[in-house]
């Protein structure tokens, strides 16, 4: 279980103005999480709209709030296998101004994190498959990965161009 599992007090290093809040959230094994000032809102997931041709961890446009959003799987853009949760959650984040929904299988909790709980990443540098983390931190023995949010946007917006461009022309 993960719940408490990446609490650490000031004493342990750092100071309040260094702390950052992370949104925590399951992605297979893998505890994830968030910048708190970058969610827009956690949900159940809702109605979404396919489009053909579209990369497997892209599952489509919703509506939400009377705007047109991507969906991502965060499982399959991982590369993980998709599984049937009855806890999954959409964590709606915010980048450019722009709202995408980040369907994931279940959020934990709310962190604090500190400069001294971030590891090193650049062993990482080197797989592109990692391009998603942001940052890593430790506590414990376990690892929470900061999705890097720009990332993923970026390539939920090139696969919804692309699929936009693979509709058929309406008739004229």
């Amino acid at each position: 279980m993960m719940r408490g599992m990446f609490h650490r007090s000031f004493a342990d290093g750092g100071t309040a103005s260094e702390a950052r809040k992370l949104i925590v959230f399951a992605v297979g094994a893998l505890a994830c999480g968030v910048d708190i000032m970058q969610v827009r809102e956690v949900l159940n997931p809702g109605r979404i709209t396919a489009l053909p041709g579209a990369a497997p961890w892209f599952l489509g446009a919703a509506e939400y709030r009377s705007m047109l959003i991507p969906v991502v799987d965060m499982r399959l853009r991982l590369g993980q296998s998709p599984e049937a949760s009855p806890k999954k959650k959409w964590v709606v984040v915010t980048v450019s101004e722009r709202c995408i929904a980040l369907h994931v299988d279940r959020v934990h909790e709310v962190v604090t994190v500190l400069p001294t709980d971030e590891r090193n990443r650049d062993p990482l540098d080197d797989n592109p498959s990692a391009d998603w983390i942001h940052r890593v931190y430790g506590h414990a023995g376990a690892l929470l990965f900061e999705i890097d949010i720009p990332v993923i946007s970026a390539e939920a917006d090139a696969q919804a161009r692309t699929d936009a461009a693979a509709l058929p022309a309406p008739p004229t």
